[in-house]
């Protein structure tokens, strides 16, 4: 038995890039700027109807974000106070039920790798404004913390 052990395990180092899961996408036949966004199409396009459009987000663009939660006895609501600032130029497209992020319409990431890393929060107190929580993400590959 220990004398096939190796050769099983060499044989799946050979074949397991031939099994592997590829990423294949329709080619990209259109963008639409975020801003141009209606709400049906917002809803078609998470669902995956559209996985050959791209949305694209210019650099600098701000969209005033609403925020409404219920929860029955209780609700929140946040509007119009919070924004979303584009920082990079980037596109992002949806194929089935996930989200795909590029910034040359070549290679896609999935959204959650993009935004995942540690978090690194810093709280401000001013008496006139509130409190102020920033936060800022950093991608796992540039923290070099031995921290967990």
């Amino acid at each position: 038995m220990k004398k096939y052990l190796p050769l099983t395990l060499a044989a799946m180092l050979l074949l397991s890039p031939m099994f592997a899961k590829d990423l294949s996408f329709p080619m990209i036949r259109q963008t639409i700027a975020l801003t141009e966004l209606d709400p049906a199409f917002i809803n078609e396009f998470i669902s995956g109807m559209h996985p050959d459009i791209a949305v694209e987000c210019n650099e600098g663009t701000v969209l005033p974000l609403g925020f409404m939660q219920s929860w029955g006895l209780f609700s929140l609501k946040c509007a119009p106070n919070l924004t979303v600032k584009v920082e990079q130029p980037c596109y992002f497209r949806c194929s089935g039920k996930k989200v795909y992020i590029s910034q040359d319409l070549v290679t896609w990431e999935k959204a959650r790798k993009i935004f995942s890393g540690k978090s690194d929060f810093k709280v401000k107190i001013d008496a006139k404004s509130g409190i102020l929580i920033e936060s800022k993400t950093i991608p796992y590959s540039q923290d070099n913390s031995d921290e967990d």
